[in-house]
């Protein structure tokens, strides 16, 4: 989440990918040539076949992000029970 998009970017598996990052290091996940940085999003989902990477934006957006991933992998009915529980707004 968050900042951690910079660990990917320098493990090379962003490479080809888009991603986005907290605003203030957007410039740096731009410094990697090969990574479509996408800003003014909450979070990115990359995944594709050869695994799952979702980055995110920031903490907030970092729970929504994971908020999306349960989603994906369970279903609408458990991300928003989750949400609720947190009483994280998702609308």
């Amino acid at each position: 989440m968050c900042t951690g998009a910079l660990l990917l970017a320098k493990a090379g598996l962003l490479t080809g990918k888009s991603a986005t990052t907290h605003w203030m290091d957007l410039d740096n996940l731009a410094s990697y040539p090969d990574i479509d940085v996408i800003s003014h999003t909450r979070f990115v989902d990359a995944s594709d076949d050869t695994g799952n990477i979702v980055t995110s934006a920031g903490i907030s957006a970092g729970i929504h992000a994971s908020l999306y991933c349960i989603e994906k992998l369970i279903d609408s009915e458990t991300m928003r029970a989750t949400a609720h529980r947190m009483e994280f707004d998702i609308d």
